[in-house]
């Protein structure tokens, strides 16, 4: 088998690389000699990595130093492994332009054994799949809302982060709206896997849900026939998700919980997570009854709904990652609220809310709603402090969303 692989691939990549055959102009050839250690890449592959051609050594190290740094480990990784395991090589990664931008390159390919079974010689491919990323990325931009409502007694503060590996676009969501009994519907979710089919089932279950909320659906039911709605695919996708509804005076909180990360409720002495579940995760079977909780709440609540992105680390165990997010949470919040002053809210300035835009062009906006808490000393603030200390500057594995209220 071995055999027959190796000699339907060209001894030399450059004779198909360049041939007139209609190839894409996207796709490039790689051969790495393992046992001599010499790298041949063909023009493309060169041009996808940015190697000028007339400096390039020919190693290995040469291509990890071409990759984004922060994506380095995961490319060796997954080298290594098909060396050792006589496997398949598959990775995405991302490589700087001149420009300042990224491309996200994918790498294809598999070892090939010696007669002695050991990896000699690896042989693929590279494509430029930066225009499928930026597709799912557009139609994600489509379906996460761009505008919350403006709400006389309540702010809303939303940020969404996309993942900052190969493991592409996620199915995390979240929506808030004004039924017309003048209650608030708020929810958050997150799809299993990534890609073109997370954003898709996404999409469905965040119009859906928003759609039995409007037909006067409690959270409950919402979460039910969510769940029955997953069930039938043949796939397995499985989602969580937390569905909320505030009365209109916005004194109390309704909300069922299916196999989702807990929200905190703040104040500027701590945080206490709504730890109810009441049911597993949306998908797990057609015909699941799903229970709900009520709450009063305080003057003035700070609520915190988030995806598990915000919170899960491999090398963390999520309790500590949950005693993080409240202990910060808390002291944001207590620090906005000793800036407010007495009142325990921050002061109104004549300052329009803004619209965020992150760092990273391919994440869409963050949104801030109107009202004296979303501004840089409020609910705004509160969060991005909880990005910057939660989450920080590392490499993100998931998306994650927040999205934060308070009642005024």
């Amino acid at each position: 088998m071995d055999d027959r692989f190796e000699s339907a691939v060209p001894a030399d990549p450059w004779s198909l690389a360049d041939s007139d055959d209609g190839m894409p102009h996207a796709v490039g050839l790689w051969d790495h000699d393992i046992t001599g250690g010499r790298l041949v890449w063909d023009r493309r592959a060169l041009e996808l990595h940015g190697i000028d051609p007339d400096h390039f050594g020919a190693t290995i190290e040469e291509f990890y130093d071409a990759i984004y740094p922060a994506d380095r480990p995961m490319v060796r990784e997954a080298v290594d492994a098909a060396h050792e395991g006589r496997d398949t090589f598959v990775a995405e990664y991302r490589v700087p332009r001149p420009d300042g931008s990224l491309a996200w390159i994918q790498g294809l390919g598999r070892a090939v054994s010696g007669r002695d079974g050991r990896a000699t010689r690896t042989i693929g491919v590279f494509v430029d799949v930066t225009w499928r990323r930026s597709m799912v990325d557009l139609l994600q931009r489509a379906v996460l809302p761009r505008t919350l409502p403006d709400l006389p007694g309540m702010d809303l503060v939303a940020r969404y982060r996309s993942a900052g590996r190969d493991t592409g676009i996620g199915g995390d969501w979240y929506d808030a709206v004004v039924l017309p009994d003048g209650a608030v519907f708020v929810t958050i979710g997150d799809v299993g896997g990534h890609g073109l089919p997370a954003v898709a089932t996404m999409a469905q279950l965040r119009h859906s849900a928003r759609a039995y909320a409007f037909e006067g659906h409690t959270p409950a039911e919402i979460n039910r026939q969510l769940g029955a709605n997953l069930a039938p695919d043949p796939d397995g996708t499985l989602a969580t998700a937390v569905i909320a509804r505030l009365t209109p005076d916005l004194d109390r909180l309704t909300w069922s919980c299916a196999g989702h990360p807990p929200p905190p409720l703040l104040d500027d002495g701590g945080a206490e997570y709504l730890d109810d579940v009441h049911g597993p995760t949306l998908g797990a079977g057609p015909t699941i009854d799903y229970g709900e909780s009520d709450l009063s709440l305080p003057p003035s609540a700070r609520l915190l709904f988030y995806t598990d992105g915000l919170v899960e680390r491999r090398d963390i165990s999520i309790t500590d990652r949950l005693d993080t997010l409240a202990t910060t949470a808390a002291a944001a919040c207590a620090d906005a609220c000793d800036r407010s002053g007495a009142t325990g809210r921050p002061a109104t300035t004549s300052e329009p809310a803004v619209t965020n835009e992150p760092a990273v062009t391919n994440e869409p906006a963050a949104t801030i709603s109107g009202g004296p808490w979303s501004g840089p000393d409020g609910l705004a603030g509160i969060c991005d402090r909880i990005l910057a200390d939660v989450v920080g500057m590392t490499d993100r594995e998931d998306d994650l969303c927040l999205l934060a209220l308070a009642t005024r």
